[in-house]
């Protein structure tokens, strides 16, 4: 997909300069960038050993739907709206979750008004569901970011565990 091309551009540059070992190579990224992060590993499955993705949209359409109403509209403006559910289903990780073979980390806060946690449990159900390896940590007590510091530390802690393993 074109809208990733600039970072499958990025990645083969550090590569490319022996910045990067290919087979080490992970991804993160949180809200927006959580989505990024789901559209690269379904889209360029073989590229990445390791991804975490923070608080992201697998699927537009119960992302619109789910999503507090004062933030619908503008929503709707940036990706499309609920009325074409077709460009929905197309730009939706959650779709193509079964091309999915990079080990992901879900990482989101149970109270996310933004990107509503439905979005993250879609995800983990959709790699379980089809052998993949996907590990979770849902906060009960934080929302659109995790701003406690217990919180914060076992998150990194978790980043760290993930990524040492995978």
């Amino acid at each position: 997909a074109e809208e990733f091309d600039d970072l499958v551009d990025g990645v083969d540059h550090l590569v490319s300069i022996g910045l990067v070992d290919p087979d080490r190579v992970g991804i993160t990224g949180g809200s927006y960038g959580g989505y990024v992060v789901l559209g690269m590993i379904t889209e360029y499955p073989d590229l990445f050993s390791a991804a975490i993705e923070m608080y992201g949209i697998a699927n537009f359409k119960t992302f619109l739907e789910d999503t507090k109403a004062y933030r619908r509209e503008l929503r709707e403006a940036e990706y499309g709206p609920l009325s074409d559910p077709e460009h929905l289903r197309e730009i939706s990780p959650i779709h193509k979750a079964d091309q999915i073979k990079t080990p992901l980390l879900v990482i989101h806060g149970e109270n996310d008004a933004r990107v509503p946690v439905g979005e993250a449990r879609q995800i983990i159900e959709a790699i379980q569901s089809g052998g993949g390896i996907v590990d979770s940590l849902i906060l009960p007590d934080e929302g659109h970011t995790s701003w406690k510091v217990s919180n914060l530390i076992t998150t990194y802690r978790k980043h760290v565990e993930f990524l040492d393993r995978y």
